[in-house]
This record gives C-alpha cells, sequence and structure tokens, in this order.
C-alpha cells in the first residue's frame, strides 16, 4: 500500500505524538530518551509498508492537545486503506506506548492514565478536542495531561 507525503505524515504525528505524550506525562529528559528508545524498538515491528514512513524521524507539527486526535486522524488513514495494516499499527503503537512508559523504572500514575487514553482511541473510540488538553468523549474518568509542546 502506498501512501502520500500527507498521509505519511498523519500517520507518523499521530503515532510519535502519541509516544511523546506518554514520556511528557512524567517528566524528565533522561527518562524520555530511555522511553523513546524502547518505543522506537517497537516501531521496528510495523508491517513493512507502514515502517518506511518512520524513516524520516521528522514529526509533524501539532498543536498543543492535538496527540490523540491527531492518533486517531492517522489510524483512520490507515483503516481506509488497509484494515489488516491498521490492526497492526494499533497493536504496535499500543506496545510502544507501553513499553515507553515502563522504561524509566516503572509506570506512573500519569502515564497510566495517557494509556488508558490512548488504549480507547486505538480502540476506535471518538477523541474530542477540548482546547488544548488530550481528552477522550464519553469517558467519566478521563484524567487531562498536559499536551505536548512544541519545544519538546
Amino acid at each position: 500500500m502506498t501512501y502520500t507525503d500527507h498521509e505519511s505524515d498523519t500517520i507518523r504525528g499521530g503515532v510519535l505524538g502519541a509516544i511523546a505524550l506518554v514520556s511528557r506525562a512524567d517528566a524528565g529528559l533522561l527518562a524520555a530518551l530511555r522511553e523513546s528508545m524502547a518505543a522506537g524498538r517497537v516501531l521496528a515491528d510495523l508491517p513493512e509498508e507502514l515502517r518506511g514512513i518512520f524513516a524520516e524521524f521528522e514529526v509533524p507539527p501539532l498543536a498543543p492537545g492535538e496527540e490523540l486526535t491527531a492518533l486517531s486522524r492517522g489510524l483512520a488513514v490507515v483503516e481506509a486503506k488497509d484494515p489488516v495494516a491498521a490492526q497492526s499499527l494499533r497493536d504496535v503503537v499500543l506496545e510502544a506506548c507501553e513499553q515507553a512508559a515502563g522504561a524509566a523504572g516503572g509506570v506512573s500514575d500519569a502515564e497510566r492514565a495517557v494509556l488508558t487514553q490512548v488504549r480507547q482511541v486505538a480502540g476506535r473510540r471518538p477523541v474530542q478536542d477540548r482546547s488544548g488538553t488530550n481528552t477522550i468523549a464519553g469517558v467519566d474518568d478521563t484524567v487531562e495531561v498536559p499536551a505536548i509542546s512544541r519545544d519538546f
């Protein structure tokens, strides 16, 4: 399956945004580096047609609070073209986020909250943007987490 540059940016932005959101949930530069490396190893398990999208590491700019919406859009792009690849992408995104969360000495409560939200997005629940925070529509126990700044 071939993806346009715009589609590739959408997919890459969503996946990398979700991983960065997990890393940002529990601050610290060294922890963020460990978490990024752990998540990167999991991305190698993507199907070949999707792996090529991540050969370029540039993260498309995301507005703060748009990480989960971007993930939802990226998953929708793949779902529309190849549902089998979309399921693989969902599985890898979840695994990458879980590996990132546990890479720096355990999973914090903040990381656990973000993981819950990523699982809900990857499970095809709708995402609702609420002015700069990542939240999931229809979930009563949503914990707001800080958005990724453009400087990260």
